[in-house]
């Protein structure tokens, strides 16, 4: 069920869809840097009043799948590039060196369009950009079954502030497509003054809700598994 944000200040309030009837298309990102390639894979149909059905491919072609080393999942790698002066420990630890993944991003093309999304503000009044966070669905594919465990710690500076960020990671994937959770709450409404804390956390098995959220305001989930996950944005 598609709704939407109908939130004019903080928080997150959501109304019945008022986009009409449409098509949902799942879309995939791959390559990388100039040669990156976004792609259709799936399309469904949307129903006025918002519900709708999007089949997920079988399988998918091993080549347009990412590697879960290196990139994938290098939440000090992102934090270093934006913000330079990051400090990260720990590393995800991977049952298998061999699997591979893409995320799936689903849009909505009707009198409305752009991405949508299973969001959860953490609490009225509260959103998703301040103190509080939220929580956000993804579909991932794996080729194989893979278990991502551990935890990584990142500690930046902005502006002589102090910021730490905490991504942990309980994903146990079976081969085909995950339905994921990505948990994030704040520790402070912004990076000026006093001390800031950030803390991921992604689970596999669920959405946090069934409600897919169309919003002007919402970042979409990230296409390329390695660009999930950065505690320091």
């Amino acid at each position: 069920m598609v709704v939407e944000d109908s939130s004019t200040g903080g928080g997150i309030v959501t109304t019945a869809w008022a986009g009409g009837a449409g098509q949902i298309t799942g879309k995939i990102t791959y390559g990388s840097g100039d040669s990156a390639t976004t792609e259709a894979v799936t399309t469904g149909t949307l129903s006025q009043d918002g519900t709708f059905t999007l089949d997920l491919p079988g399988s998918m072609d091993g080549a347009k799948l990412h590697a879960f080393t290196g990139s994938f999942f290098d939440v000090g790698a992102q934090a270093q590039a934006d913000s330079g002066t990051t400090a990260c420990s720990g590393s995800p630890t991977l049952s298998s060196a061999s699997a591979r993944g893409v995320m799936l991003l689903v849009n909505v093309e009707a009198a409305r369009n752009g991405s949508i999304v299973p969001l959860l503000a953490a609490s009225s009044g509260t959103s998703s950009q301040s103190a509080g966070g939220f929580q956000i669905g993804g579909l991932l594919y794996v080729d194989s079954p893979v278990i991502v465990g551990g935890k990584v710690v990142c500690t930046s500076t902005y502006s002589g502030t102090q910021v730490t960020g905490t991504v942990t990671y309980r994903l146990n994937l079976a081969a085909g497509w995950n339905k994921l959770t990505i948990r994030e709450s704040s520790g402070a409404t912004s990076l000026s003054g006093g001390a800031n804390s950030q803390d991921i956390s992604l689970t596999s098995g669920a959405f946090p809700t069934d409600q897919w959220l169309f919003s002007p305001y919402t970042a979409p989930i990230p296409v390329r598994p390695e660009d999930i996950g950065s505690p320091v944005r």
